[in-house]
């Protein structure tokens, strides 16, 4: 497989998360932006899920197994101290 193949994979892979993600990170105004109560759990169980070494954060390599997260790493760590919380990736999701 070439680099150009497979950077072209990555991307299309990258684009189909991003793609069944958007609903819950969508930032539009109203009653929209708030995902569903079952959204939301299953966002939390995510979080859970990723927190491999279970100390209620997710560094960028935990960060990975939450599908979009990646990409907003940044902007859900409000603090900035390289971590997300638990509360901090709660505020993002509601």
């Amino acid at each position: 497989m070439t680099f150009k193949a497979r950077k072209f994979i990555t991307q299309a892979a990258a684009i189909a998360i991003l793609a069944t993600t958007s609903s819950v990170w969508a930032q539009t105004a109203g009653p929209a932006a708030t995902p569903s109560a079952s959204k939301a759990k299953e966002m939390m169980a995510a979080f859970a899920k990723a927190d491999t070494n279970n100390d209620g954060k997710l560094d960028m390599v935990e960060a990975e197994g939450v599908p979009g997260l990646v990409a907003r790493f940044r902007q859900v760590d409000a603090d900035g101290d390289g971590m997300i919380s638990k509360a901090e990736f709660e505020k993002a999701v509601n």
